[in-house]
């Protein structure tokens, strides 16, 4: 984490909150940009409303960064960051340079319930 959370109020309940990741659920969630989000109305999204009532209970947040129902906003305006994306999911040339495999999945030694204690790491396929 960037910032250590700091206790808050929301729905009548004090909870603990991230500031970063909440900057980015507001900015990012595909609920708060989604033109079915219409609390109070008929047409409002169900899904966005079973996600509030599970949020309501239990004083937690959702980032929705996928759904089937959302539909865009007449006017959304898109603020791409200043210095670029943090990363190009598309550039594909940039996953197949060696030992970029290694960063993006570091090899893990974690020890699953029912797996041997002692598995081999093999390195990864270079990509040609």
């Amino acid at each position: 984490m960037q910032v250590h959370p700091v206790q808050v109020v929301r729905h009548g309940q004090a909870v603990w909150e991230n500031p970063t990741a909440e900057a980015i659920r507001v900015a990012e969630c595909l609920c708060h940009h989604c033109d079915n989000l219409r609390p109070g109305t008929p047409e409002h999204c169900s899904i966005a409303q079973q996600f509030y009532e599970i949020c309501k209970a239990h004083g937690t947040a959702f980032v929705l960064s996928r759904c089937d129902s959302w539909k865009e906003k007449p006017g959304q305006a898109y603020v791409p960051p200043k210095n670029g994306p943090a990363f190009d999911f598309l550039d594909v040339d940039a996953l197949r340079r060696p030992g970029v495999a290694r960063l993006l999945i570091p090899p893990c030694n974690l020890q699953l319930p029912g797996f041997p204690s002692k598995i081999p790491y093999q390195e990864p396929p270079v990509i040609q």
